[in-house]
């Protein structure tokens, strides 16, 4: 069973936490998926007050905005696992030149990389 101590918004980074565990591991892990595939995560898209407002609950079991807007430990340890073997593929696309289209702006941090935020679909 895997255990947070603390819970961050990172600055200047639309949906990404930096979590440290119990056990000394420290993760930044973006919420951008889940926040805009989950209707429970309505009321964070584009409400960076309120994703800032996030805690650690449970003793550690999990992480919430309000009372009903909650995400487990078990399920954001496995996210941090699936992004930190992408951040290593992300490393050799900027070798390899690709360009990335996220809402995360914390893809700054790999020099190198192409990336733009996604815009909306003209309406004709």
């Amino acid at each position: 069973m895997h255990k947070l101590k603390s819970v961050k918004a990172v600055p200047r980074s639309l949906y990404t936490l930096k979590l440290a565990w119990c056990d000394g591991r420290v993760d930044r892990v973006d919420m951008s998926d889940v926040i805009h595939t989950y209707k429970l995560f309505t009321p964070l898209r584009g409400n960076p007050k309120l994703f800032r407002a996030v805690r650690v609950v449970d003793g550690g079991l999990g992480i919430a905005w309000t009372r009903a807007m909650d995400y487990s430990a078990e399920s954001l340890h496995r996210l941090a696992d699936s992004q930190r073997q992408t951040s290593g593929e992300t490393s050799q696309r900027a070798e390899s030149g690709c360009e990335w289209i996220t809402f995360d702006r914390d893809f700054a941090r790999f020099p190198g990389l192409k990336w733009q935020r996604p815009t909306a679909p003209s309406s004709s």
